[in-house]
């Protein structure tokens, strides 16, 4: 027993007689307690140190529980120099027994090793502070709470994750806040704060003969070779904002304030957020970490396969360093949206990205398990002599002594244990590396093509050109799967035109080829969608997740994947654009689902028009917050909005925009709490900063055209309408048109009261009783109006507009919805409802259902493909194929052949049932 605690694991003496003599020091500990000391001391010369020198301090000590044997070695007494090496050094004793014998888990170790070095740089670092304050060098005036006077320290790297190893050195930032003292006294001070740096370096690091504290590494702080040691916090975010790299995006991710004035601190890296996460997915950073990797094994002089002796278990093959690489470089590419996995352990990291479906469960346990094999390895290598080492000993000697003190019998065994660890870990973490692999050079009509796209903005620099060179092989071997190779390669080679830079899409492409398959799919459908495409690649960031499941089923998950992209999103116009970057992937993934048949063209639609109810509501949310800022509130009053169209009907399609009417209800003479707006007027400001909201074009492009054309009289009404107003223009003033779009209408965002009440004026209004012959009267004069739209007659694929269409059916279906005070919004439903009603025959369904089933596909379809005068005749092969498969119909002719006979069908059939009204 040791520490209140049955000892789970002992290590066996490499030499016994050395064990023997120290474990007569500690003659009167229990039998189970010698032979641990006996163990740790026959196979490690430096624990054996420590076992001599603090023998007095552990027999005193030996019966506290772990957590207070950890506390009472960090008391301090005397000389600091001093006293922080004697408590490093009973600390360092305390969580190798602790350790070896297995009585904590690894993380609880290299926890308490970490928080004994903060324990340690808050010490040095307060000591010399107050002799500054002491001798008058600092103002007590700038004293803060901590009386830091504005320094903090920043723990990188392994003590900023709570991860130190037994022998590790710790990277440090000092930082101080320059803003908190007059311009005429900075210089003054910052020599001040370089001097108390170096004086905190040295130390914690200086060996003297009491040993070191930790070796100390300044180095990470931004660029060290001409900058002092402790610079102000506000030339480090400058220079992190203009020139940061990514190695150093990834040093952040472990950073925490471990001294100091922890406010200022944590303030700073709060702002650094921006620095180390992108929106964007960024693969590019891949390839800078694996050259980093790359760059530290040359430095090293480490290469060659996986083995035993010698291999470093840091920087090695399957070593710690490519799992951590691994895990940040997953975190730099999703972390920028999903803050769960902003992680600052290695093994939480993993865990997140696991969590998260980014790696999966399989390889995050293989890597987490090698991650403390290695670990533990790597401490026991480092407590044989308190060297800054990661590798394996070579000499055998020294092998078998790590194979003594890590509790193996066998030799062979400890070895197998390494590889086997080192080898997963290698094969697990391939998965972060290239999957396209550069092939063999490319043909001489390879050549011809890429000298051709060379010479595009895309390909402007060097690693453009390298990283794109890698794909060639993989984009051609594509595309002579497809009936016309050359044709695909064309509208692909269109699609890179319109790129104006390539390193960020060729990286995504070169680690997931099915992204690049994809892309090559769909720009080779039409110009326009390549052309599109080209203009705002961040959508593809959404094709790192497809499937059906990709796509939320219903408003809630769309509503929730949009609250967790705006985590701690704050003000107005980040969270606006922050929903233009997730609405633009969400509606590609739709997209994309569809052209790829991955969906049905019913789910599409109901999966539009949720993404934009969604967009909806956290905009009239913005705008009321907005409204409320500017002009205060109205007490007792509330907003809501009704969708009208194919939102209402919940039939969106890619290209739909939003008719909407804005409904506000409360006293008509009650004013705002400041400013004292009208209510009138107070709603209109709302509405149109909703619509500003809706329809301003950013960054992300914009996220819908708004139409209001459908409130209350139109353009000439106003853009809010009251409750009231509402109501009694519908009921004494509504054209029947306007009836008939009211059999569309949803209440879709608001005050859950107020739309519950439209809910109810909705069923009022249209329960009221209409004369079926007046009906019948206008609804034709509507369809003559039809057929003298400005459209060539004999272009049939105008399905929309011309009679026995799309605007034709749904004249219909609102009409007898209208007549029988049906509740359905969707005409396809409303239609069944007739049928059910008996108001329409089973014939007359069939055929009114069948030709509305095809006229949404083939419009769906030709919305899809963005083509601006959309002529059969000019499609794609691949596109062809689109409407073939979507269809069911065998070639594009035979598609025209069956519109044009469901037109003339449907014409005919409605005038009749149109006709016959009463």
């Amino acid at each position: 027993m040791i520490f209140k605690e049955h000892i789970l694991h002992f290590p066996i003496p490499f030499d016994p007689s050395v064990g023997e003599n120290m474990k007569s020091v500690y003659s009167d500990l229990p039998s189970e307690t010698q032979k641990l000391i006996r163990g740790v001391a026959g196979s490690s010369s430096y624990l054996k140190k420590l076992l001599e020198q603090h023998s007095e301090w552990l027999l005193t000590h030996w019966e506290f529980s772990p957590d207070n044997a950890i506390l009472a070695a960090r008391k301090l007494d005397g000389n600091l120099d001093i006293a922080l090496r004697i408590a490093k050094a009973r600390t360092a004793l305390v969580l190798a027994l602790i350790d070896l014998s297995h009585l904590r888990p690894l993380e609880w170790i290299t926890e308490n090793l970490t928080n004994f070095a903060d324990f340690a740089v808050q010490s040095a670092l307060k000591s010399e502070l107050e002799l500054c304050v002491s001798n008058s060098k600092i103002k007590k005036k700038f004293l803060d709470e901590n009386n830091s006077a504005g320094i903090f320290v920043l723990a990188m790297g392994k003590m900023g994750a709570y991860e130190l190893n037994y022998s590790s050195d710790i990277d440090l930032i000092f930082l101080f806040d320059g803003s908190q003292f007059p311009e005429e006294e900075i210089s003054d001070y910052r020599s001040i704060f370089i001097k108390i740096t170096q004086k905190v370096f040295s130390l914690i690091s200086k060996n003297t003969a009491h040993g070191y504290v930790f070796r100390t590494d300044l180095r990470l702080r931004p660029n060290p070779s001409v900058t002092s040691v402790c610079p102000t916090m506000q030339s480090a975010e400058a220079y992190y904002i203009r020139e940061g790299r990514t190695w150093e995006r990834a040093a952040f991710i472990k950073a925490r304030v471990c001294a100091g004035n922890k406010t200022i601190g944590n303030n700073f890296l709060q702002r650094m957020q921006k620095f180390i996460w992108r929106q964007e997915l960024d693969f590019a950073a891949i390839g800078e970490i694996e050259q980093l990797l790359i760059q530290s094994r040359q430095h090293k002089e480490i290469s060659g396969p996986i083995t035993v002796e010698g291999h470093n278990l840091k920087l090695g093959q399957g070593g710690i360093r490519e799992i951590e690489f691994f895990a940040q470089a997953h975190q730099l590419i999703y972390g920028g949206r999903h803050q769960d996995l902003r992680q600052i352990s290695t093994q939480g990291a993993l865990q997140a990205l696991s969590d998260q479906n980014r790696i999966t469960p399989k390889i995050a346990k293989i890597l987490i398990t090698a991650l403390r094999q290695h670990r533990k390895i790597e401490h026991r290598i480092q407590m044989l002599r308190d060297t800054q080492s990661h590798s394996i000993p070579t000499n055998l000697e020294e092998l078998e002594r790590l194979c003594a003190l890590s509790g193996y019998v066998k030799l062979e065994d400890f070895k197998d244990d390494i590889i086997a660890e080192l080898r997963k870990t290698h094969s697990a973490t391939k998965t972060s590396s290239r999957i396209i692999k550069k092939n063999t050079s490319p043909t001489d009509q390879q050549k011809i093509r890429f000298d051709e796209w060379r010479k595009l903005q895309a390909f402007k620099s060097e690693r453009a050109v390298e990283v794109f060179e890698t794909q060639l092989q993989y984009i051609w071997n594509y595309a002579q799967k497809s009936k016309n190779p050359n044709e695909v390669l064309d509208y692909f080679g269109y699609f890179l035109s319109g790129l104006t830079s390539g390193v960020q899409l060729f990286s995504l492409f070169e680690r997931r080829p099915d992204i690049l398959e994809k892309v090559i799919y769909v720009t080779s459908l039409s110009k326009q969608l390549a052309d599109d495409l080209a203009k705002q690649v961040s959508v593809l960031d959404g094709l790192a997740d497809t499937g059906p499941d990709a796509i939320p089923s219903n408003l809630t998950g769309f509503q929730k994947s949009l609250q967790a992209r705006l985590i701690n999103t704050k003000d107005f116009e980040t969270s606006l654009t922050n929903t233009r970057a997730w609405k633009s992937e969400e509606h590609f993934k739709i997209i994309f689902a569809q052209l790829t048949q991955i969906i049905t063209p019913q789910r599409a639609e109901k999966a539009y028009s949720d993404l934009a109810q969604t967009c909806l509501n956290l905009c009239l949310d913005q705008a009321l917050c907005e409204t409320k800022r500017r002009f205060g509130e109205i007490p007792g009053s509330s907003v809501a909005i009704l969708a009208m169209g194919k939102m209402g009907s919940q039939e969106m399609s890619c290209t739909s925009d939003l008719d909407i009417i804005v409904i506000y209800d409360g006293n008509p003479d009650s004013v705002s709490s400041f400013k004292e707006l009208d209510i009138r007027t107070y709603f209109q400001k709302v509405t149109r900063t909703l619509i500003s909201g809706l329809s301003s074009s950013m960054s992300y492009g914009r996220l819908y055209e708004v139409d209001m054309r459908l409130r209350p009289s139109g353009r000439a009404g106003t853009v809010a309408t009251s409750l009231e107003g509402f109501v009694n223009y519908q009921k004494t003033k509504a054209w029947l048109w306007e009836k008939l779009a009211l059999t569309r209408a949803r209440v879709v965002a608001g005050d859950k009261k107020l739309c519950s009440e439209i809910n109810k004026a909705l069923i009022d209004i249209l329960g009221q009783k209409n004369d079926p012959r007046e009906i019948s009267i206008e609804v034709n004069e509507m369809r003559l109006r039809i057929s003298k739209l400005e459209i060539d007659i004999n272009q049939k694929w105008q399905i929309k507009k011309l009679l026995g269409g799309i605007l034709d059916l749904e004249l219909l279906s609102q009409s007898l919805t209208l007549l029988i005070k049906g509740k359905d919004h969707k005409p396809s439903d409303q239609l069944k409802n007739a049928f059910d009603k008996k108001i329409i025959t089973k014939n007359d369904y069939d055929v009114l259902f069948d030709s509305l089933e095809l006229f949404s596909v083939i419009e769906h379809l030709k919305r899809l493909l963005g083509m601006k005068e959309f002529k059969s005749d000019n499609l794609s092969t691949p596109a062809v194929e689109l409407f073939i498969n979507n269809t069911g119909i065998e070639s594009i002719n035979h598609i025209g052949q069956e519109i044009e006979k469901s037109l003339n069908k449907n014409s005919g059939l409605i005038q009749k049932l149109i006709s016959e009204l009463k």
